[in-house]
């Protein structure tokens, strides 16, 4: 199936006022927050990666024009380690060196007038890490580590360069302090399977190779379950016990608590979201898991997948009650904002979703579907304006956001302009041609066109690709039986 095909072969309608209205009304609430919405999940280490966003926009000078407006007088490495990364992208190797030497100096220049804040030799870490110079990353995690023995970038990256160096008791000491911070913490364990299995099994130290590749490409799940169960008794290795009953508790869904991207994986998969679902209520009643705000937040979202309104709101509302106040971070917001916007507060929604935006502008961490969600809620708002300003700056951001272009579809045919709203149909399809919603828009417009027959095409193959949406079975069930 094809929209390029299936374009519109007339733009008359004979439908009433009414049916107009209400196809009109149920296109926004199509774009209610749903499961193919990403979310960022962010952690203090985000604030020095590179968005793979910006990659994405294949127009490299508007892409660095962009970035620089967001500097402003505030200048931080960041931007023109960015900057620098883009060029690098695009094998512009002299210009990218120019961006990361001014990354540097800025940095130097910190650290000369606070010489004594590890922030800023963790901040050179980062920088020698991601351009692969892990001999001077070590050396500078090191000086922030000494510096301050709680830096949280030392503390995450340092046992990895001392495995691989071969320094286990160092690795050992670091990991050791990590968990009893924090008991749960799963990149730790997983560092301390890798120390294990290196020593255990002899496996050589190449450093240089090992650390250019991701650590999922080495070792996995199944891997560290089996090294837990199988040294959890060794008297040698006691931290593999609460491992041990972390993974039996928890099972695969144990690295949901770490990153959620693992939550975006299962998410259309009813009966795997079931069991966590399960577990998560389990550990919240037996009181197994210290920060029960992670658990509530996850329950929000698998209520968001089982299209379940009042419990997310319920959930998020448990969530932001015992969410630590020295932790509102980015997800914090998110929450926040999709809680207020479930829950019809749009004027709140909007305002936290701005909140949100300036600590990612502070953080140089944009995400377009922060823009996206801000313009969903305008659009439910009627403020059409604001909602294409917010649908344009996603799009800015990065090209590949369908949910976007589809958000533009829904104002064009607000305003009865079907061949505009099917060429922004055209762009989110283009980018995913199975994505129940462009095809559910696309049965919209062609219902309001009067060309019903493509509209029952579109709207079977929308039902086929998200057969638990309920809003879609109503207008095929309105027009078709």
């Amino acid at each position: 199936m094809s929209f390029q095909i299936l374009s519109l072969s007339q733009v008359q309608s004979n439908q009433t006022d009414t049916t107009i209205s209400y196809l009109k009304k149920t296109a926004i609430k199509l774009l209610k927050p749903h499961s193919n919405m990403t979310f960022s999940f962010g952690t203090e280490e985000l604030k020095n990666k590179i968005p793979d966003l910006h990659v994405e926009t294949p127009n490299l000078k508007d892409t660095i024009k962009y970035l620089e407006e967001l500097k402003g007088e505030y200048v931080d490495w960041r931007v023109f380690y960015k900057i620098g990364k883009l060029y690098q992208h695009f094998e512009m190797e002299k210009n990218a060196f120019d961006y990361y030497t001014s990354a540097y100096n800025l940095i130097t220049a910190e650290i000369k007038k606070d010489s004594l804040n590890s922030a800023y030799f963790s901040d050179m870490g980062n920088l020698y890490l991601d351009i692969k110079n892990n001999q001077y990353a070590f050396a500078y995690y090191k000086m922030a580590y000494e510096l301050n023995p709680n830096d949280t970038s030392a503390l995450n990256i340092l046992p990895m360069f001392y495995i691989f160096s071969g320094d286990s008791e160092s690795a050992k000491n670091i990991i050791d302090k990590n968990l009893k911070n924090n008991p749960k913490h799963i990149n730790s364990y997983i560092w301390y399977i890798t120390m294990i299995v290196m020593d255990e099994f002899k496996v050589d130290h190449k450093a240089e190779e090992i650390l250019n590749k991701n650590i999922e490409e080495i070792f996995n799940l199944e891997m560290v379950k089996s090294v837990s169960e199988n040294y959890k008794n060794d008297p040698r290795f006691p931290v593999l016990y609460n491992l041990s009953k972390l993974l039996a508790m928890f099972g695969k869904y144990a690295m949901v608590l770490d990153d959620f991207k693992e939550l975006e994986l299962i998410k259309n998969d009813k009966s795997e979201l079931k069991k966590l679902q399960k577990f998560f209520k389990k550990a919240i009643i037996d009181n197994q898991f210290k920060n029960k705000y992670i658990l509530y937040k996850a329950l929000g979202f698998i209520y968001i997948f089982q299209k379940n309104k009042d419990k997310a709101i319920e959930n998020f509302q448990l969530a932001m009650k015992y969410w630590p106040k020295d932790k509102l971070s980015q997800d914090y917001y998110i929450l926040f904002s999709i809680h207020y916007f479930l829950n019809d507060d749009t004027l709140k929604a909007i305002e936290v979703i701005n909140k949100k935006i300036d600590l990612d502008k502070e953080l140089y961490l944009l995400n377009p579907d922060d823009y996206i969600l801000k313009g969903n809620v305008f659009l439910n708002m009627q403020n059409k304006v604001e909602a294409q300003k917010a649908y344009e700056s996603a799009i800015k951001l990065s090209l590949k956001t369908k949910d976007a272009y589809l958000g533009l579809a829904v104002l064009e045919l607000q305003e009865n302009k079907l061949l505009e709203s099917n060429n922004f149909i055209n762009k989110a399809y283009e980018l995913d041609k199975e994505y129940y919603l462009s095809y559910a828009l696309f049965g919209i417009i062609t219902l309001m066109a009067d060309d019903k027959e493509k509209a029952k095409d579109a709207l079977s193959k929308a039902m086929e690709l998200k057969p638990d949406d309920k809003d879609i079975k109503k207008i095929f069930e309105a027009f078709f039986n």
